[in-house]
C-alpha cells in the first residue's frame, strides 16, 4: 500500500478539488461516468428494499441518478469534496474521511468508488462501517491495479485487492459477497461483524 504525501490536510483538499474540477469538464462535454449503470442495478438486485442510500465521492451525481431510477421511493444522498457539489442533484460538498454524525448508523446502501481518493484508509472504512444501520452493506467498488501505477495528487492510495480485503477484515466488517465492477474492476459488499 502507498499513500501520497501532502504537504498538510489543506494540500490534500486543494489537490482533489483541483482534480474534480479538471475531470467534471470532461464528464459533462462527453457525458460519462466511472460508475456503470449496470453496478448500480446489481447493487440494488442485492438490496432492492433500501430506503436510504449514501455514494461518496460522486462528482457528478451519476451514482444518486442511477439509484433514483431503481428506487424512486429512497431517500438517496452523495458526497463530493468540491464546493461545486451543490450544483449536482442530492448532493452536498462534504469529505468523505470525516464523520458526519448525522449520517451514522443510517443508511441501508454505502457505496463509493472512490476509495483511491483516501488519505486515511482504515479510518475511512471504519467512517463509512459506521454510517450503515444494522442491516446495511457497503459497496466498494475498486479497480485492479497495474504494475506501473502509483499513488499521487489525484488519487493518493494504491493498494492491492489482498491489502484491501485485510483492512476491510481488520475494519471489523465481512465480505460477504463480490462481483463484477466497471472493465478490470470489482465490488466488495461488506457488511459489520
Amino acid at each position: 500500500m502507498e499513500i501520497f504525501k501532502y504537504k498538510d490536510y489543506d494540500d490534500y483538499i486543494k489537490s482533489q478539488i483541483e482534480g474534480n474540477l479538471k475531470k467534471i469538464d470532461n464528464i459533462k462535454a462527453k457525458n460519462i461516468a466511472y460508475v456503470k449503470p449496470e453496478t448500480i442495478a446489481q447493487i440494488v438486485k442485492r438490496m432492492p428494499d433500501a430506503k436510504r442510500i449514501l455514494c461518496h465521492g460522486t462528482r457528478s451525481a451519476k451514482e444518486q441518478l442511477y439509484f433514483q431510477k431503481h428506487l424512486s421511493d429512497a431517500f438517496i444522498i452523495g458526497s463530493e469534496i468540491s464546493p461545486n457539489a451543490e450544483e449536482f442533484p442530492m448532493t452536498v460538498e462534504h469529505d468523505f474521511n470525516m464523520v458526519k454524525e448525522e449520517w451514522v448508523n443510517s443508511f441501508d446502501i454505502v457505496y463509493s468508488n472512490s476509495f483511491d481518493h483516501s488519505i486515511t484508509p482504515f479510518e475511512t472504512l471504519e467512517v463509512w462501517r459506521d454510517q450503515l444501520n444494522d442491516s446495511g452493506r457497503l459497496f466498494l467498488e475498486h479497480t485492479v491495479q497495474t504494475r506501473n501505477h502509483v499513488s499521487d495528487r489525484t488519487d493518493p492510495l494504491k493498494i492491492e485487492k489482498q491489502e484491501l480485503i485485510d483492512m476491510i477484515d481488520k475494519a471489523d466488517m465481512n465480505i460477504v459477497d463480490e462481483f463484477r465492477g466497471r472493465e478490470k474492476g470489482y465490488v466488495l459488499v461488506c457488511e459489520k461483524k
